[in-house]
């Protein structure tokens, strides 16, 4: 009995642990204000989860590199292109991970080169449930070549500020189960500007999969991932993946849709328990779908250990 007391003890202390962070988090946002970096939109986002929740780091105990590149729109002038860097790895305890996420995203004559670091918490629920928040903070290079579209008109000036990024988010997993919410940029805020103009215009992320084992080498994971922000009309993406092979190699295969957007497919291979490969395609279906050739995605990752708690 005094053992079980104990770890209840053990565990409501780190639930408002969790808390007080969280709430720390808050208010020191408060103080900064906002002003938006970037909001790249990932069709793999579940190969790349951390871009959009900083907790979701908390899920792996091992170390992790990956690399994914964004080219939307291909073949239509100034498109956007998105490049992502992603580094987390647990601390001593692995209980709490540390992560760095380095993001280029260019559209047109203007392009903004950010860098995040993410700090994540998890604690055990139960025997097979787990809770992560995370925090993420950084700043970004923004510059816009305006002189490019006209070197005649005075309007057309050249831009280069400094801004930075407060983000949330929070995590609920099982081996099986996941759903995360987030707030990537929750306080953006002017670095580069005397008066530290702010506003708030934050952007609210839902995510959640469910792993079903069909046959002993064969699953199934349907995922959705959902984006409101205030004034734009909510973008919901519903995907289903299906995994072939046995665990640390195999080929994941999916298919989905983005509400009034895009339909997309995709492949991961998992070439060893360390190294992933994913790609995804976008056809849009909207008016721009005759003329652009589809959004491409490709993403490597690399695992120091077993990828997942």
């Amino acid at each position: 009995m005094e053992f079980s007391l104990l770890n209840i003890f053990n565990r409501n202390m780190q639930l408002k642990g969790l808390s007080c962070i969280l709430v720390l988090g808050l208010a020191f946002s408060h103080a900064f204000g906002q002003q938006q970096i970037q909001r790249a939109l990932y069709t793999q986002y579940g190969f790349n989860p951390m871009a959009s929740n900083p907790s979701y780091q908390a899920v792996s105990e091992n170390a992790q590199l990956m690399a994914l590149s964004r080219f939307q729109w291909v073949g239509f002038e100034g498109a956007p292109k998105t490049y992502t860097f992603v580094a987390s790895a647990p601390l001593t305890n692995k209980r709490t991970s540390l992560g760095l996420m380095v993001v280029n995203d260019k559209i047109g004559v203007e392009q903004e080169t950010s860098a995040f670091v993410n700090l994540a918490r998890s604690i055990q629920l139960s025997a097979d449930s787990y809770l992560a928040v995370g925090f993420s903070g950084g700043a970004g290079l923004y510059t816009a070549n305006f002189s490019d579209v006209s070197n005649v008109d005075p309007l057309f000036v050249n831009e280069r500020a400094w801004r930075g990024n407060l983000g949330a988010g929070v995590s609920y997993y099982t081996k099986k189960f996941y759903v995360g919410a987030s707030i990537p940029y929750l306080y953006n805020f002017q670095l580069s500007s005397e008066t530290n103009r702010a506003e708030l215009d934050p952007d609210y992320y839902l995510m959640s999969y469910y792993e079903f084992d069909l046959a002993s080498n064969f699953k199934m994971r349907p995922s959705t991932f959902i984006r409101y922000a205030p004034g734009q009309p909510v973008v919901i993406d519903g995907n289903v993946k299906f995994f072939i092979g046995q665990m640390g190699k195999g080929v994941w295969l999916g298919a989905g849709y983005r509400s009034n957007a895009a339909v997309n497919a995709m492949f991961q291979l998992d070439l060893t328990s360390n190294i992933q490969l994913g790609y995804a395609v976008d056809f849009a279906t909207t008016k721009l779908h005759n003329r652009q050739s589809g959004t491409h995605e490709v993403a490597l990752s690399y695992s120091f250990g077993s990828r997942a708690r």
